[in-house]
């Protein structure tokens, strides 16, 4: 799915007008993981219910895309293929089946290492997807199919916080705690939306902590492995670098790279998102030959790379560059400039020493106070 198709999607979490039809859901126990099931239709909540379990779904589609959201395939084979066969029959019957629901429960259950109390929530909805004229406006009137879909959010459930709520004349008084849920740790959708149409070959998966996607669980229940997370796809590169270029990269090469990625990641953005982006592995090694000027045979190359999968991804640009920011981390300090910048730092040598020289564009403040450049310079020389 593109940036696009689950922004459409995700407009269906709407509180004005509730389209989802059915909400069934699993509260799991800790560790015993002894289960209370239920279902209800979706317009039969009362009102503040349905909106807190909007605000669910919704927070399940959101994030960025290859970051926080993945387009998993599955893998037919074993149990992921009964799962799979399960969630066809959940999404055409509306949810309602039960033997499928108690196979869905059980699989996740089964494939979620978590102690404590969460929830597995599922909803169901049927989109009568708008078609499009030829300059890309909405034809409400003109639907193209429905693509039928479940969204499932698996939430934590804690103690809320203690305190003294008011209770009129009477004061304050302890309130009371509940077991709350939580917006959504992991969720999937599924089907997938393709190019605006029903992909039954792929889920949408969301993981909210970037940094720990939970790769076991996504592959027990998809059946293939997710991407590495954003962090380790900037350290995979970063050490491929370094293990080309026998240590530390130069300061200009690093900048050529980012801006190289910048523009990749840039189109990107405008193709939507999906698949565009992801860089495979002659494409990587033909952005480091261009810095190395040199060419890189396939044995070092794989040799640098072997912490990397290429025939079941690769790694994705805008994990790779932050296109808002460019960023020097120094033992004594950390400096961020926005790329907005017309000139970036120069790394020069003075008075025998490497010297980070930053261009001065506009004004400058130090502690709130507005600092003139040329006195700056000046500051501290011992001047008469």
């Amino acid at each position: 799915m593109t940036k696009k198709e689950i922004s459409e999607i995700r407009k269906q979490c709407s509180k004005k007008e509730y389209f989802f039809t059915k909400i069934c859901g699993c509260y799991v126990h800790g560790e015993d993981k002894q289960t209370e099931a239920f279902s209800s239709a979706f317009l039969a909540l009362p009102e503040e219910d349905a909106h807190k379990y909007i605000d669910i779904f919704k927070k399940s589609l959101s994030g960025a895309l290859n970051k926080n959201l993945f387009n998993v395939p599955f893998g037919y084979k074993g149990d992921e293929k009964e799962f799979h066969e399960a969630l066809d029959i959940l999404v055409r019957t509306g949810l309602n089946d039960d033997e499928a629901l108690e196979l869905l429960y059980s699989m996740v259950i089964d494939s979620y290492d978590k102690a404590e109390n969460y929830a597995i929530l599922l909803v169901h909805n049927r989109y009568d997807v708008p078609g499009k004229a030829s300059d890309g406006t909405t034809m409400e009137d003109a639907s193209e199919e429905v693509y039928s879909y479940l969204s499932c959010a698996i939430c934590p459930v804690s103690l809320s916080k203690p305190g003294l709520a008011y209770q009129g004349e009477e004061g304050f008084s302890s309130l009371k705690q509940d077991w709350v849920a939580g917006m959504p740790e992991n969720a999937f959708l599924y089907p997938s939306f393709n190019g605006r149409s029903t992909d039954t070959g792929e889920a949408l998966y969301y993981s909210s902590n970037a940094k720990h996607l939970r790769e076991d669980f996504a592959e027990a229940v998809f059946g293939s492995p997710l991407p590495l997370s954003a962090e380790a796809q900037k350290e995979c590169f970063a050490g491929i670098l370094e293990e080309i270029c026998e240590g530390p990269v130069e300061y200009s090469a690093v900048c050529e790279i980012k801006d190289c990625l910048d523009e990749i990641a840039v189109n990107a953005e405008d193709a939507g998102g999906g698949g565009a982006g992801i860089l495979k592995k002659e494409q990587v090694k033909r952005i480091i030959e261009g810095v190395a000027d040199r060419e890189i045979g396939d044995r070092e190359f794989e040799a640098a790379s072997k912490g990397i999968d290429w025939e079941k991804g690769g790694l994705y640009a805008g994990n790779l560059t932050d296109m808002k920011k460019f960023e020097i981390k120094m033992p004594e300090a950390v400096v961020r400039i926005n790329e907005g910048m017309t000139s970036r730092p120069e790394v020069r040598k003075i008075d025998g020493r490497n010297c980070l020289v930053i261009p001065i564009e506009g004004g400058m403040l130090i502690n709130g106070i507005a600092v003139k450049p040329d006195a700056a310079g000046n500051a501290g020389t011992g001047g008469d």
